[in-house]
């Protein structure tokens, strides 16, 4: 994403100031302004935290100039009107590049930047091109074959392989959909191929596929940390959903499958949880007082997302919370002992 002053600036000049310019010197990325405006929406929550509102207006009102040209059709934003999805990018020359990018698409919708038609466009795209993005966490684009060797530069395809930075996000969107089971895939996926490579992972997996046609399923460096440390991080956060938070001590959001105990001893969680058919429990193991936001709304009925599936309970040394699940005891009856 380049960005450029435009000639006069306004409100009417958010697209040429935030998404490049105008012309030859216009670069548009949907991506990285979508990156961007998260970003900054971010900020300007830690701002609120500080008590700084003029701040936290300035950064949020950036996000919200990033957010509208990236929803914009083409071509002054990213949304293509005939294909129904966010073209990869579009170039100085005004050429539109589009390989059904994954996460063009997906954080978008993610981040709350779409409007609603277009938020069902996407989610339309990911189930329809579902086997192309996850032949293995995650792969970039569905049409990998399609980039030309002007798109992929003297660098070779290199990145158009799965990377577990991609995944990371793709996981991100999963859980924001609330789909555990898919993220049970992913990672059983990537558990099941660090078994095979005895838990020495490589860099880049593109299972043999399109390019690197040379019999191994990884490319670039061996002994890389990527993999190792995403599956942490999605395990740890999408999948058991124990999250930082800005307004308690610790978010905890479940993505999980079925019934079961999850005990987290580290110094950061010091947590224990526990899912059955009808309701959710959670102990403070830590030596000192804690709140906990809680998102259950992934659990029980998720036919019928209930507007109270968020709570911040706190809970002292060794004291817990039960909080039945939705269409077991109406909105959730919550007990502490």
């Amino acid at each position: 994403m380049v960005a450029r002053a435009p000639d006069q600036p306004g409100a009417d000049d958010h697209r040429a100031q935030f998404l490049g310019g105008r012309g030859q010197d216009r670069v548009l990325g949907g991506l990285a302004a979508s990156l961007a405006a998260n970003s900054f929406e971010l900020l300007a929550a830690l701002e609120d935290v500080l008590g700084r509102s003029e701040q936290a207006r300035s950064y949020r009102e950036t996000a919200r100039l990033l957010a509208a040209a990236v929803r914009e059709p083409l071509p002054a934003g990213c949304w293509d009107d005939a294909t129904h999805r966010f073209v990869d990018w579009v170039d100085r020359s005004g050429k539109v590049h589009d390989h059904v990018h994954l996460l063009a698409n997906v954080l978008p919708a993610l981040f709350g930047h779409t409007d609603r038609t277009q938020t069902e466009h996407v989610l339309a795209l990911v189930d329809r091109e579902l086997d192309e993005f996850q032949r293995f966490p995650t792969f970039l684009a569905a049409r990998v074959q399609d980039y030309t060797d002007d798109e992929i530069g003297d660098g070779g395809p290199y990145d158009l392989c799965a990377a577990g930075r991609y995944w990371c996000w793709d996981a991100a969107f999963w859980s924001w959909r609330r789909n555990g089971a898919m993220l049970r895939q992913q990672l059983e996926t990537v558990a099941a191929q660090g078994a095979a490579d005895d838990y020495v992972m490589g860099e880049r997996y593109d299972m043999n596929h399109v390019y690197y046609t040379d019999g191994s399923n990884w490319h670039g460096a061996a002994h890389y940390y990527e993999y190792p440390c995403v599956y942490a991080w999605v395990l740890i956060t999408e999948y058991l959903g124990v999250r930082p938070s800005l307004t308690a001590d610790l978010l905890i959001a479940p993505r999980v499958v079925d019934s079961g105990t999850v005990r987290l001893g580290q110094s950061a969680y010091e947590l224990t949880y526990s899912i059955t058919q009808d309701a959710f429990e959670l102990v403070n193991d830590a030596a000192r007082t804690r709140s906990f936001e809680l998102d259950l709304s992934a659990l029980g009925d998720t036919d019928t997302r209930h507007a109270d599936a968020s709570r911040t309970v706190v809970l002292a040394p060794g004291r817990s919370v039960r909080i039945t699940l939705p269409d077991t005891a109406g909105p959730g009856v919550e007990d502490q002992a």
